[in-house]
């Protein structure tokens, strides 16, 4: 039998053409031609085989059988994620421009200020308004707070020169509210610091919760057995010097324990200045055992002003110091003041103490 459409012969079973693919299975088989030639020509014409057309020599296609169409769905298109990626480089874009911008503003600093840090002076602190409905206490505290004093140290410097030598006296007065602190000529001048236990007492409490007992014995009757455990339980003398150099006090050292007069006529010797003692007081007074200070220096011979209150402890018997560490209260603010002496012994000493004490109440009353 051969193909309708391309002429090719196949087998009688075949329902698609090998060569075309074309469908042959419902194709009547052809008639080959008779050999009989007695037969009418008219009843049984003779049947020409087809014959297939001649191919273009240079073309010839391979013919596949049939295949039915693929029903899979059509893969979708990735434009959502080429989307994506647009934006995300809009976004990119965007910041990259603000960033630039960001960079030309801080380039216009006038180049008189590139590198340059102006350190303003201290400006006076202006005297808040109390709020509406303030009570009376409120506004005092207002005003107390406020109250930047105007201490005249000049005044000291005058009574210590007209008394003995500029050297053998050394006084601060720290105001307590501001923290604004005078000293005298040599203020800054190291002296022996007999009977400055505060240092001890503000090292142990910071440093170690279970001293708090023995500092407070300490503080309140100047006991010196108690001060020398403190500085064997703070490590020694070269542990406490290290607490007190970090923390900023590099002219208070402890070089003898106290009470020991031998240790201090062989040069071992505890020192402070009476800046960095009044700073330390304030950190008494901050922590609020000041009150523990109360040693009568009257019984020394001191004449304590009228109208303040004062918290002492003072030091004596090492050489010829007299020393006063004292808060004293005033009815418009606190101040820490530390008068020490060298040189003069008690009895030269304490007129001059006494002196000085007045001023001072004075100024701040």
């Amino acid at each position: 039998m051969f193909c309708g459409k391309c002429g090719k012969e196949h087998l009688e079973s075949a329902t698609f053409c090998g060569k075309c693919g074309a469908n042959v299975g419902a194709q009547k088989p052809a008639q080959m031609p008779s050999q009989n030639p007695t037969l009418n020509q008219t009843q049984n014409p003779v049947q020409v085989p087809f014959q297939p057309p001649i191919q273009n020599q240079g073309h010839n296609p391979i013919h596949r059988p049939y295949s039915p169409p693929n029903n899979q769905p059509p893969k979708k298109k990735k434009g959502g994620m080429l989307i994506g990626i647009c934006v995300l480089l809009v976004l990119i874009i965007s910041a990259g421009a603000v960033w630039a911008l960001f960079l030309q503003n801080e380039d216009e600093v006038p180049a008189s200020e590139v590198g340059i840090v102006a350190t303003p002076a201290p400006a006076q602190p202006t005297a808040p308004t109390p709020e509406p409905g303030a009570t009376g206490e409120d506004v005092e505290a207002v005003m107390e707070i406020t109250n930047y004093d105007s201490f005249d140290i000049t005044l000291l410097n005058n009574i210590i020169s007209n008394r003995t030598n500029l050297e053998n006296v050394s006084v601060a007065v720290l105001n307590l509210n501001t923290r604004e602190i005078h000293i005298t000529a040599n203020g800054d001048s190291i002296f022996v610091a007999a009977g400055f236990y505060a240092p001890l007492y503000s090292m142990a409490i910071a440093n170690d919760s279970t001293l708090r007992q023995t500092a407070e014995a300490m503080m309140t009757t100047m006991d010196n057995t108690s001060a020398n455990t403190l500085i064997d339980r703070l490590g020694g003398f070269a542990e406490v010097n290290g607490l007190l150099r970090n923390l900023g006090f590099t002219g208070t050292t402890f070089a003898r324990n106290f009470g020991d007069t031998a240790a201090s006529g062989q040069g071992r010797e505890n020192f402070t200045t009476a800046r960095e003692a009044a700073q330390i007081l304030a950190e008494i007074y901050d922590g609020g055992s000041y009150w523990r200070m109360n040693v009568d220096l009257t019984r020394d011979g001191v004449s304590l002003p009228s109208g303040v209150t004062i918290h002492a402890h003072r030091g004596l018997g090492i050489g010829d110091s007299y020393n006063v560490f004292s808060v004293i209260v005033a009815s418009s603010a606190q101040y820490a003041v530390v008068i020490l002496t060298d040189d003069l012994g008690q009895t030269r000493a304490v007129p001059i103490v006494s002196e000085l004490l007045a001023n001072i109440a004075e100024q701040i009353g």
